[in-house]
C-alpha cells in the first residue's frame, strides 16, 4: 500500500472552537503516537493543553485518515496546525492486504475463497499484499483463481504471477519474491522423492537437519531428502540432492527400496 501524505491539520477559525475536521473517504488504522491519546468522537477532534489530538479509539490504534484542511492555517499557538509527510505505510490495516496462510517453506497460499468481487480492490490489495511479504522475507505466493474470477487472471499476471497449473474449475498462478532461482515445484500428475542412504569408508551415515520445510527447528536427523526434477534418473537425483543439501561429493551404488 502506498504511504498516506499525511500533510496538514487545521483548527477552524473560530480559537474558542478548536475542533479539527477530516474526511472519511478511506481508512487505515495507524498507531497512535505520543502526540495523540484516546478519548472524544471520530469525525471530531480538539487540540488540547498538551496539544494533542483527541480521538475515540484506544491508543494503540484507531481509524483515521487523510485529514483534511478546513479554512486557513493558523499560526502554532495552540495545535501544531501542520504535520508533514508522515509514513504510515508499515501501519496498514490487515483488511488492506489478502488473506492467506503461511505454508512450510517460507511462502503464502492465499485465501481463494476470500478474494474481492471489484477487480480494482484486488489489485490494490495484491500490491499491499506483495510490498508486505517482501518485507516479512516471504518466498513463494499461491494464488487459485476459479472460473468465476478469470478476469483477474490477467491483473495478476501484469504484476509478475506465472501460470502454474490448471483445473476445469480453477487456474493456479505463482509469485516467486527472493531475486534467487524460483524452487516451487512444477506441476505434473505425480512428483517423485528421493532419499540419499550415504555411507563413507569408515560406515559412518551421512544425516542432514532441515533448513526449510516442515521439519525445520525440530532437531530431527534425517537422510538427506529431495524430489526428482523432471526428466531427471534417480542416481543423478541422489547424487544431486546430497550435493545441494550438504556440500558432500557422492558416487551412486544402488538402489535400496521403493515405496
Amino acid at each position: 500500500m502506498d504511504a498516506l501524505d499525511y500533510t496538514a491539520i487545521s483548527r477552524l477559525s473560530s480559537p474558542s472552537n478548536s475542533f479539527l475536521s477530516f474526511s472519511s473517504s478511506r481508512i487505515c488504522s495507524v498507531r497512535l503516537s505520543s502526540r495523540f491519546r484516546a478519548g472524544s468522537v471520530v469525525g471530531q477532534g480538539q487540540s488540547t493543553p498538551e496539544r494533542s489530538l483527541i480521538l475515540d479509539k484506544e491508543p494503540s490504534s484507531y481509524d483515521v485518515l487523510y485529514l483534511s484542511k478546513e479554512g486557513e492555517l493558523l499560526e502554532k499557538t495552540g495545535f501544531n496546525s501542520t504535520i508533514g509527510n508522515y509514513d504510515f505505510s508499515e501501519c496498514a490495516n490487515k483488511a488492506n492486504l489478502l488473506k492467506a496462510k503461511d505454508d512450510s517453506y517460507d511462502g503464502v497460499i492465499i485465501d481463494p475463497h476470500s478474494l474481492p468481487l471489484d477487480a480494482g480492490e484486488f489489485l490494490a490489495r495484491l500490491r499491499s499484499s506483495l510490498l508486505h511479504w517482501k518485507a516479512q522475507g516471504k518466498r513463494g505466493v499461491w494464488l487459485q483463481l476459479s472460473s468465476c474470477l478469470a478476469e483477474y487472471v490477467p491483473i495478476a499476471v501484469k504484476e509478475g504471477f506465472q501460470y502454474h497449473h490448471a483445473e476445469p474449475s480453477y487456474i493456479m498462478l505463482t509469485y516467486w519474491i527472493p531475486e534467487s532461482p524460483c524452487t516451487l515445484p512444477p506441476n505434473a500428475s505425480h512428483q517423485v522423492g528421493i532419499g540419499a542412504f550415504v555411507l563413507n569408508d569408515k560406515r559412518q551415515v551421512l544425516a542432514v537437519q532441515e533448513k526449510n520445510g516442515p521439519l525445520r527447528g525440530s532437531g530431527i536427523w534425517k537422510m538427506p531428502t529431495g524430489l526428482i526434477n523432471q526428466g531427471e534418473d534417480l542416481c543423478h537425483g541422489a547424487v544431486r540432492e546430497v550435493k545441494e543439501e550438504t556440500g558432500v561429493e557422492t558416487e551412486f551404488l544402488q538402489v535400496v527400496s521403493f515405496r
